[in-house]
């Protein structure tokens, strides 16, 4: 995919549930380690401490672990390489064209399994009037 980026940052953050990422390689040559996180698997602690949960308790982890995966529960570090060239692309920039705001493509692969989804599988693409998606507030 490719991944437009607007400043210097050190993460890729993604959505990813119920895969297993195998991969995850930039501009066809670096690659990086990921860090999968899925919150909504088991919202409440394993052994909580008062004893089993009351609904309203337990709709208040979930709603916790909902809003903790909005930002994204795949995160992938860019690697020192390409941050370099990403630092490098941004302060040329800076310095030629001070009041228009550059876009940097970067190719991403990330290699995954899927195995008995649950719900599908859905990819979702930019809104072609917004150009971007956000996730929810």
């Amino acid at each position: 995919m490719k991944v437009q980026i607007s400043k210097p940052t050190p993460n890729i953050i993604l959505h990813c549930r119920q895969c297993r990422i195998t991969r995850a390689v930039f501009n066809h040559t670096h690659e990086s380690h990921v860090d999968q996180k899925n919150f909504v698997t088991k919202p409440v602690p394993a052994t909580p401490a008062d004893g089993p949960l009351d609904p309203e308790t337990y709709k208040g982890f979930l709603r916790a672990a909902l809003d903790a995966s909005d930002a994204g529960e795949l995160v992938i570090p860019i690697p020192p390489a390409v941050q370099s060239a990403m630092n490098h692309f941004f302060r040329t920039e800076e310095t030629t064209n001070p009041n228009e705001q550059k876009m940097l493509d970067i190719l991403l692969r990330v290699e995954y399994e899927l195995v008995s989804p649950r719900g599908g599988v859905h990819f979702i693409l930019p809104d072609s009037n917004s150009g971007a998606r956000y996730p929810r507030t």
